[in-house]
């Protein structure tokens, strides 16, 4: 998710962030807090990206989710009466809806204080999760063209991981599983000791999915997703997320933009969904963890105890597209851990207990279509690139004089480098919103600059600049390479 502070509310900006932390955010905390009543440590490894640490930090968009929660509890009352009397089973849905809305603000409020980074750093510093670290905004690393700019992103990533949660991280999701030969040697530097990648990058090399692996000549392990099970999940055919009987995410109300349907068939258009059931699609919930259990009881069978299961997906999967996502969750562990079919651990306690398998000459990859780059690098976002590596050019020849403009211009070309930009050019999903958002911080980026060369004060669009992209008060400037030199 990009930074989303004064770019919009809806359908493009904020309310991404508000949908996130309802949905999927608020949701995952209440599964970290079933698990640990029910003594269960390390089942869930968590990679928070950095920007989104700093928009769950923002003063302004933390009171922006308050009056969000508000408006859809008022929604969700006038759909109430709206429904009243004339169709009943919208009237329940609508009912359930605001409660679950009043009970999400009394959580939010009461009981996390509004601050999910803070309840989340108590899961990690107890141990019962792992905090991953990752790229400051989500860049499509490989893609970049400076070292010093691959080595900036991870950096200020890490400084932001360590400063929200309390800890020194020791793994780090690489944005898009995107990896070329450059990431090795900056990973050692930066001590980050494991990453992940696709399946689909080890395919042919003789290397099985679960172990961990060295990269040839470094010291950097990684651990390969578990393409067959992970698919089970999320699979747009054959998951369990397409079944008739959860909820339709992609029909909504009208008028408060609600869901109250479900799949039905996904085949059918939206004005053939039927109304959700909730008890149908909690069954549904208990008959696809049994049958997701008794998958991977076929694949223990003969493991060894060095065998590792790295089951990884999208964390919005859970709540935002799945909206029954958290609770399968939940029930999988819980019913995981029972069955003694297998045993949880985080990843950096099985670096530290096994060494890795063997080494590889990692090939450039991705998790994305293909298995390689062509979804962010292609014509639609040709232009784009160009951009993004003239900017990074002139950035590492700029003069820091002005430290204040200085870390502004890191911040802008940070935003920039964003990977939601060019998979959104690809894929045409947000409209106009990414090529807005590229325009907006282009120009500011190389305004400022200009200011900078020149030694001239700050220009009037510092003043948009400094008050919409707030976040990281303190970019890593150091990582951005050699010292500055005056042009």
């Amino acid at each position: 998710m990009p930074w989303v502070k004064r770019s919009g509310r809806w359908p493009f900006g904020e309310e991404w962030l508000h949908e996130a932390i309802t949905h999927t955010y608020l949701p995952l905390l209440e599964v970290l807090s079933r698990l640990r009543a029910s003594g269960i440590r390390g089942a869930i490894t968590v990679g928070v990206t950095p920007v989104l640490v700093e928009m769950l930090r923002d003063a302004e968009l933390v009171r922006g989710f308050d009056a969000y929660l508000d408006s859809r509890i008022a929604l969700a009352e006038a759909d109430v009466a709206r429904f009243a009397g004339g169709e009943p089973q919208l009237e329940r849905l609508a009912l359930a809806s605001r409660e679950n809305f009043l009970e999400q603000r009394e959580r939010w409020r009461h009981l996390y204080y509004r601050d999910i980074v803070a309840a989340l750093r108590d899961f990690a510093q107890t141990g019962e999760i792992e905090i991953l670290t990752g790229a400051a905004t989500h860049a499509y690393l490989p893609l970049l063209l400076l070292d010093e700019s691959i080595e900036a992103q991870l950096s200020t990533g890490m400084e932001i991981t360590a400063d929200a949660f309390g800890i020194r991280p020791r793994g780090v999701w690489l944005p898009e599983c995107a990896y070329d030969q450059r990431l090795a040697p900056i990973l050692d530097r930066l001590g980050l000791e494991f990453f992940y990648t696709d399946a689909r990058a080890v395919r042919g090399s003789g290397a099985a999915p679960h172990a961990s692996y060295q990269i040839s000549g470094h010291k950097v392990r990684f651990f390969v997703r578990d393409e067959s099970t992970s698919g089970q999940v999320w699979d747009n055919d054959l998951g369990y997320p397409g079944d008739q009987w959860y909820r339709e995410f992609h029909k909504r109300d009208p008028r408060s933009g609600a869901r109250y349907w479900r799949v039905t068939c996904k085949e059918n258009a939206l004005e053939e969904k039927e109304p959700y059931d909730e008890a149908r699609a909690r069954a549904r919930v208990q008959l696809h963890a049994e049958d997701f259990i008794a998958k991977i009881a076929d694949r223990t069978g003969s493991a060894r105890p060095s065998t590792y299961f790295a089951l990884t997906f999208d964390a919005e999967l859970f709540g935002h597209w799945w909206a029954e996502g958290p609770e399968w969750l939940q029930r999988t562990i819980v019913s995981l851990q029972h069955s003694g079919v297998v045993r949880f651990e985080l990843p950096s306690a099985y670096v530290d207990r096994c060494a890795p398998q063997a080494s590889f000459a990692l090939p450039a990859s991705s998790w994305g279509t293909g298995g390689d780059h062509r979804v962010w690098l292609n014509g639609a976002t040709a232009g784009y690139w160009e951009r993004v590596h003239a900017c990074e050019r002139r950035f590492s020849q700029l003069d820091r004089s002005d430290e204040k403009l200085y870390a502004q211009c890191a911040r802008e070309l940070l935003l920039l480098q964003a990977s939601d930009w060019p998979f959104h050019l690809t894929g045409g999903t947000a409209g106009d919103f990414p090529q807005q958002r590229i325009d907006a911080h282009f120009e500011r980026f190389t305004t400022l600059t200009a200011a900078v060369r020149r030694r001239e004060p700050a220009p009037p669009i510092s003043r948009e600049a400094f008050g919409a992209d707030t976040l990281f008060a303190r970019p890593s400037l150091s990582a951005f390479g050699r010292a500055p030199q005056v042009i």
